[in-house]
């Protein structure tokens, strides 16, 4: 059976040796936390910036000289646009600290936020 809802996705949840898969509702998760990820993230090892927008109940990635990419949830606070992954990390007063980004071979390339 294939997932035709671009809302769900299916993550893993693991209790002792087992994994289970459970489905994820990610449009629910969104709509009750997207203003959290919302904002400026910046990367003092690349110096560069990047946004985290949402525009019609989505969230986005985007960067300089770059197509907007869709934020997809895969499981709390860990999300994918194209080939990147995004773990947000530490809310505070209803906002997240950072992310670490993975792509390919760079693993938790740490995004502060900075508005």
């Amino acid at each position: 059976e294939g997932n035709k809802n671009a809302d769900t996705a299916w993550g893993k949840e693991r209790s002792g040796k087992e994994e289970t898969y459970i489905k994820i509702n990610s449009s629910a998760i969104r709509k009750k936390k997207s203003k959290a990820y919302t904002g400026q993230y910046y990367c003092n090892e690349l110096d560069i910036k990047y946004n985290i927008v949402q525009e019609k109940g989505k969230l986005f990635l985007a960067r300089k000289n770059a197509k907007r990419e869709n934020l997809r949830l895969l499981q709390d606070d860990l999300f994918t646009a194209g080939w990147l992954s995004l773990r947000f990390f530490g809310e505070k007063a209803g906002e997240c600290a950072g992310f670490k980004l993975g792509a390919g071979r760079v693993k938790d390339l740490l995004f502060e936020r900075v508005s």
